[in-house]
């Protein structure tokens, strides 16, 4: 993205890993070589921060510098949260034990 802005890239942009060493001249010259890019995401939600993060360097090194990033928020249903049955009235036990199988312990 910095290349596409500035036409050069800082040194503190390229880590000096052995891979990104023998791709470090598709990474300057993005129009003279052809990149995939392959990120992982994770599923889980601890691992939230991260994703976001491979994924932005994902989208850095595949465009223009002209990405946009669009923040969804996504809420989740609302469940009927039922009471604990340890809180549950003489009567409420009653009632479940009635429905309970079919009726199967309504005496008891």
């Amino acid at each position: 993205r910095h290349f596409t802005t500035q036409n050069s890239v800082p040194s503190h942009v390229l880590r000096a890993s052995s891979l990104t060493k023998i791709l470090a001249e598709s990474f300057l010259r993005p129009r003279a070589a052809r990149l995939a890019v392959v990120c992982t995401a994770s599923p889980c939600v601890s691992d939230t921060e991260h994703t976001l993060s491979t994924l932005r360097t994902g989208v850095s090194l595949c465009s223009c510098g002209y990405e946009r990033e669009r923040k969804q928020v996504i809420e989740a249903p609302r469940r009927l949260r039922l009471p604990h049955p340890k809180s549950w009235s003489p009567e409420a036990v009653r009632l479940w034990l009635e429905e309970l199988a079919d009726g199967a312990f309504r005496d008891v």
